[in-house]
Formats: structure tokens, sequence, C-alpha cells
């Protein structure tokens, strides 16, 4: 397979592997930690008024989520890429994070 089409493929399931991570984990944390009672975290509005009510633990999965993601997806991408010392093999990873 060329190397471009190979880092281009790299890139694409390293995007898909960590956006698969960021929401499970985003989705696994509302129902771990859920919003306080009374809150309606539908509408802007409705979130924009619930925020002061938020202790540190409702920010810990959507944290986790955004840094497990980035780092699952960048790996992915490296290993399909065929990860080496050239800076050339590197740039789907480097991506993936920026992306994030």
């Amino acid at each position: 397979m060329p190397p471009l089409v190979r880092h281009l493929l790299a890139l694409v399931i390293g995007l898909m592997a960590g956006s698969a991570v960021n929401m499970s984990l985003i989705l696994l944390g509302g129902q771990l930690v859920p919003p306080p009672p009374g809150t309606q975290t539908q509408t802007m509005e409705g979130l924009a008024a619930a925020l002061p009510l938020f202790g540190p633990q409702h920010f810990v999965f959507p944290f986790l989520a955004h840094a497990l993601g980035t780092l699952v997806g960048a790996a992915v991408a490296a290993t399909v890429a065929g990860w080496g010392g050239a800076a050339m093999k590197a740039w789907p990873a480097w991506a993936v994070g920026a992306f994030f």
C-alpha cells in the first residue's frame, strides 16, 4: 500500500477510534455522575443556569473523555501508520492530536 494512502487511512481510523472513546466516556459520565437534581441541561439557557450548581465531580468525565480520546486516537493512528523514527510516519498521530 502506498505510504500516503496508509497514512490517510491511519488518520481516519485514529479519528474514529478517538471519537468512539470520547463519546463513550461522555455517555458513561452522565450515567455515573448525574447532574444536580432539578436542573435542565437540554438547552443552553438551562445549562447556563445549572452550571454554578455543578461540582468538581461533574467535570472529571469530560476531562477524561477528551484526554483519553486523544491518546487512543493518536496511538491507533501511529500504529496503523507504522510508527517509527521518521517524522513522515508521525504526522497522522499529530493530526489526530491537533483535531482533538
